[in-house]
C-alpha cells in the first residue's frame, strides 16, 4: 500500500471536475442558472468519489461510501439513489440524473479473429474504467490504473486504444517496464515513436497527440540510494 498525498488528491479532484464541467457533458444544456448549479454540484460529487475515493481498497471503499452519504449527499446530490454505493452510479448527460453503471454496459460483439487473451467482455467495472479513462485522456489528464495482479488493468487500457475514434486522435505508445529497464531504454523507445518536427524537436504526428501507456511501472530496479531513474524520466 502507498499512502496518498493530500495535494495530489485535491489536484486529481479539480482536474476531474474540470473535465466534467464542459459542454459535452451537458453543463451548457440548461439556460436556467439554478439547473446548471444543480448539475455542477452533482459533478462535484462524482469528482470527489473518483479522486479521493478512487485508490481505496474494498474495505475502505465501504467506509468512504458511508462517509459521503452522511456528510455530502444532502448538499451535493440529494436525488442520489438509496440503493448500492456511490461507486455504482454516473450521470445521464441527457437527463442530468444518476443512472447505474450497469445501464451503460455496451452489448458484446464477438470477434472470431481476436486472440483469446485480448477478448474483453464488457462488465460494470470495465465500463466505468473505460469511461473514466476516455474522459481523462480526452482532457489531457494523466491517469493511473492500480489493482492486484491479473484483474485486467492492461487489457482494459489496450482495448480502449483499439477504438477507432480514439486512434484517430491519439498515437498510442505502449511501454512495458522490467527490472532491467534503464532511462536510456525508455528514451530510445519514446524517440522512435515520435516524428521530427525540427532539427532539435520531436513531437506527435500532425493533428494527433501522443499517449504513453507504461505497464508495470514499479518494476525498474532501484539504485543504491533507492531511486528509479526510468520512473523519474
Amino acid at each position: 500500500r502507498v499512502r496518498s498525498v493530500d495535494k495530489n488528491l485535491v489536484r486529481s479532484c479539480l482536474g476531474l471536475l474540470g473535465a466534467l464541467l464542459v459542454p459535452d457533458n451537458g453543463i451548457d444544456k440548461y439556460s436556467d442558472a439554478e439547473e446548471r448549479h444543480t448539475l455542477a454540484k452533482k459533478y462535484m460529487f462524482l469528482a470527489i468519489i473518483w479522486s479521493f475515493g478512487a485508490n481505496l481498497h474494498d474495505v475502505s471503499q465501504k467506509k468512504f461510501d458511508a462517509l459521503l452519504k452522511k456528510n455530502l449527499l444532502k448538499n451535493l446530490a440529494p436525488d442520489f439513489p438509496s440503493e448500492g454505493t456511490v461507486y455504482d452510479y454516473w450521470i445521464d448527460i441527457d437527463e442530468g440524473k444518476f443512472i447505474p453503471w450497469t445501464d451503460m454496459i455496451p452489448e458484446y460483439e464477438f470477434d472470431a479473429k481476436m486472440p483469446f487473451f485480448n477478448i474483453l467482455v464488457p462488465t460494470e467495472d470495465t465500463t466505468k474504467f473505460k469511461y473514466l479513462l476516455e474522459l481523462l485522456t480526452s482532457n489531457d489528464i494523466c491517469s493511473k490504473f492500480i489493482g492486484e495482479t491479473g484483474v485486467g488493468k492492461t487489457v482494459i487500457v489496450q482495448n480502449f486504444f483499439q477504438d477507432e475514434k480514439i486512434t484517430e486522435k491519439f498515437k498510442y505508445v505502449p511501454v512495458t517496464f522490467s527490472a532491467q529497464t534503464t532511462s536510456q531504454n525508455l528514451q530510445d523507445v519514446l524517440e522512435t515513436k515520435l516524428v521530427q518536427k525540427r532539427k532539435t524537436l520531436l513531437g506527435a504526428p500532425f493533428g494527433m497527440k501522443i499517449v504513453i501507456f507504461i505497464d508495470d511501472v514499479n518494476m525498474p530496479t532501484k539504485e543504491i540510494y533507492g531511486a528509479q531513474p526510468p520512473i523519474e524520466l
